[in-house]
């Protein structure tokens, strides 16, 4: 019987030949997608709970269900769990942290007030682990979010408290772009909206806008910082009116940019829309007018329900499209979703895994005779290829990539998994 080793190294070569004749050079493809990082989010790990002294937690439209056991008590448990769930991860990785995931918060201090020294751990870690960070404000589960309006606010109080906390968060990415040598990705996705008709639409989108002015007024090179603008339909609590809605972003981008005011990009979740919308049909409209974007791939079911990646039709639909577009070196990819019904570290895995998986499919792609048969006037063979693309033996070539990064092939992680949940995480 051939070994597990062997047959993966004669799939593997199979498949190059087969690439080979639509003119791919997979070898080549590897090398380039080995260089990209997939940024996979903390929040996952323990349900959007953070290390902050108030408490932290989910709040202002986000939903965690389920109540699976293991769930880590301490930032030491949580890097546990992170560093096993890496350890089934091939390739380039960047942690996304929230604000509410820094360590050693100071009685009294709240989040208007953090700053650098609350994340030098992070960075120590993410060093000694090779690892990239990214970062996001947390304006939700907080006694100042309790109205659903943060920055958006009318209240002076509780916007300019929004305001510095934001301001603060930048100056922690800038902190750790310097760390880090690498590009830190500012989050900012609020929450701000109204469960039922507002009647002044107009001044929650202008206080936003004069919120945002002052957050991102500080010059920062973008070798450090990107100043990613993530919009969203609706949330919980918020289904008639979101301040922060797409049509918002795009305006105060353009704006911001012609202003000079921080270095906005545009982040496109693939929940944050209408179910029958696909951005990947927005990545090119969005990269026409800007220099880079962020897509944060997830699964909505219904809704913006934040569900585990998988290698379903629309995460390879939006990665064929990234490359398609010829975006991928402008392209920062991450993770965003969270689910606390299975093994919190297995659904690292399976969506890191899903999201890396379906990228290098989209690079291996034969993709420029699908354009040469387009500027021929050939729709025909335009359809024929891209179907019978769909099932190039891209799963050989991951396989061979797994194995070269010595991660697990497969499923095959899933035994390992069980014992560390027996031996480790049910024991908490």
């Amino acid at each position: 019987m051939m070994s597990q080793e062997k047959l993966i190294d004669r799939n593997f070569e199979n498949a190059k030949e087969i690439y080979a004749a639509y003119g791919v050079d997979v070898e080549k493809v590897m090398g380039k997608f080995d260089s990209i990082p997939l940024s996979i989010p903390c929040w996952q790990g323990d349900d959007i709970g953070g290390f902050e002294r108030q408490g932290g937690g989910a709040s202002g439209g986000i939903l965690v269900t389920g109540n699976y056991p293991g769930k880590p008590r301490t930032i030491a448990e949580f890097r546990q769990d992170l560093e096993k769930a890496m350890s089934y991860i091939p390739g380039a990785l960047k942690l996304n942290l929230h604000s509410t995931y820094g360590e050693k918060y100071e009685p009294g201090v709240d989040r208007d007030e953090y700053a650098p020294r609350h994340f030098e751990g992070w960075v120590k870690w993410a060093k000694a682990h090779k690892v990239g960070l990214d970062f996001n404000c947390t304006t939700f589960g907080h006694p100042m979010a309790s109205g659903d309006l943060t920055i958006s606010s009318p209240d002076d109080k509780v916007r300019k408290f929004w305001v510095r906390h934001m301001i603060a968060a930048r100056k922690i990415a800038k902190y750790m772009g310097e760390q880090m040598g690498q590009v830190c990705v500012y989050n900012t996705w609020v929450q701000d909206g109204f469960k039922d008709m507002p009647a002044d639409r107009m001044l929650y989108r202008r206080l936003m806008k004069e919120s945002f002015d002052e957050i991102f007024a500080e010059k920062i090179s973008t070798d450090l910082v990107y100043d990613a603008l993530e919009p969203k339909l609706f949330a919980i609590g918020v289904e008639s009116y979101t301040v922060g809605s797409l049509d918002f972003y795009l305006g105060y981008h353009g704006y911001a940019r012609a202003a000079g005011i921080g270095n906005t990009i545009m982040n496109l979740d693939m929940g944050h829309y209408h179910p029958t919308e696909s951005i990947a049909d927005k990545i090119s409209s969005v990269m026409l007018f800007s220099d880079k974007f962020m897509a944060h791939f997830t699964r909505g079911v219904r809704w913006d329900s934040d569900h585990v990646v998988i290698n379903d039709d629309q995460t390879n639909d939006t990665m064929r499209e990234i490359v398609r577009a010829g975006v991928l070196d402008d392209a920062f990819i991450g993770t965003d979703y969270f689910d606390a019904t299975i093994n919190r570290v297995a659904a690292w895995t399976i969506g890191s895994r899903a999201t890396k998986r379906a990228l290098l499919a989209a690079m291996l792609e034969p993709t420029e005779l699908l354009r040469q048969a387009e500027r021929g006037g050939d729709k025909t063979g335009r359809l024929a290829l891209m179907d019978e693309f769909r099932s190039l033996p891209s799963n050989a070539v991951w396989e061979k990539y797994c194995g070269d990064k010595g991660v697990p092939v497969g499923s095959s992680w899933l035994t390992d998994l069980r014992d560390y949940e027996k031996n480790v995480m049910f024991k908490r």
